[in-house]
């Protein structure tokens, strides 16, 4: 009898065995991918659509949800457009700190309505890496320039409430090509925007690593926000010497800083300083920002790769 129970207890035992042989077989199997098949997984956690498929043009109007994102990107869009032009030529890093600081609550104050982009170049980084719908992307870029719209009415209400103080607001450094065709600021202002986009939306695409805490995700933004500004001032006012306001890193409050000339010789002349101030204070950003996302994406995506044997 004990002979014949021992057997019985060892073919119970056998199921077990044989299942972490197979589980032990299939890690292996895993662990063991081609090298083509490492960089499929590779490239699909890169460019691979992080979105929900489910919401289109057809959904998303479905849930009130959209509605109340909207509002928050108008208002957060306002609120920064309103002290980036208050602030003006950021000619302290006290400046730099107080854009970090108001980006801080901002964020925390709206990331669990909209996810807090409130700068087009945040979203546009969004759409490009396929983190949120299209529709989604086209409505909060709307309203950021919406926003900052509102933000320049409301500074210039207030500037205009007292003419005899003689306040003006801040005004933009033009950016021009020399007439002997040789680049004259252009260029240097235009790598400034790209650069410190890609690092807002590099710590921005990071701080998406840490939702779940609304204000470690605001201060990761506000890190970022900070860095980029303080690197504007010192290349601006140390290595170029300009003395006005020569860079914004968000195109929505550019467009209503009225940096797009509305006056020239003629209409080329026009249109060619209307193309260099997009493709400075618009352009040179957006693809900052895609920069930034992408290389956060891919170092992620690198570091969580297994090593294959």
């Amino acid at each position: 009898m004990a002979t014949t129970k021992a057997k019985t207890k060892s073919r119970a035992k056998k199921p077990a065995a044989t299942r972490s042989t197979k589980a032990a077989s299939t890690k292996a199997v895993v662990a063991k991918s081609t090298p083509v098949e490492k960089h499929k997984t590779l490239l699909s956690k890169v460019f691979g659509r992080k979105y929900d498929r489910s919401e289109n043009i057809l959904t998303i109007f479905k849930s009130p949800k959209i509605i109340g994102a909207v509002l928050a990107e108008l208002i957060g869009s306002l609120i920064l457009a309103a002290v980036l032009i208050s602030v003006g030529a950021f000619s302290s890093y006290f400046d730099a700190m107080l854009v970090g600081l108001v980006m801080l609550g901002l964020s925390v104050a709206i990331f669990a309505i909209s996810g807090a982009n409130i700068n087009p170049i945040i979203t546009i980084g969004l759409m490009v890496t396929r983190r949120i719908a299209p529709i989604r992307g086209v409505l909060y870029l709307i309203a950021q320039v919406c926003g900052a719209w509102l933000g320049m009415l409301i500074i210039s209400a207030f500037v205009a409430f007292n003419p005899d103080l003689g306040v003006q607001l801040p005004v933009m450094a033009e950016v021009t090509l020399s007439s002997e065709g040789v680049i004259g600021t252009f260029w240097a202002l235009a790598c400034l925007e790209l650069l410190g986009a890609a690092i807002i939306g590099f710590f921005f695409a990071r701080a998406l690593a840490y939702k779940r805490s609304a204000f470690t995700f605001g201060a990761l933004v506000a890190a970022g926000t900070y860095i980029a500004f303080t690197l504007g001032l010192y290349v601006t006012a140390g290595f170029m010497g300009l003395q006005e306001h020569a860079y914004i890193f968000n195109p929505a409050v550019a467009i209503m800083y009225q940096i797009l000339p509305t006056t020239g010789a003629d209409f080329g002349d026009l249109m060619s300083k209307i193309g260099i101030a997009f493709s400075t204070y618009i352009l040179a950003p957006a693809i900052g920002a895609v920069v930034g996302f992408y290389l956060n994406d891919t170092a992620t995506a690198v570091a969580d790769t297994p090593v294959t044997e």
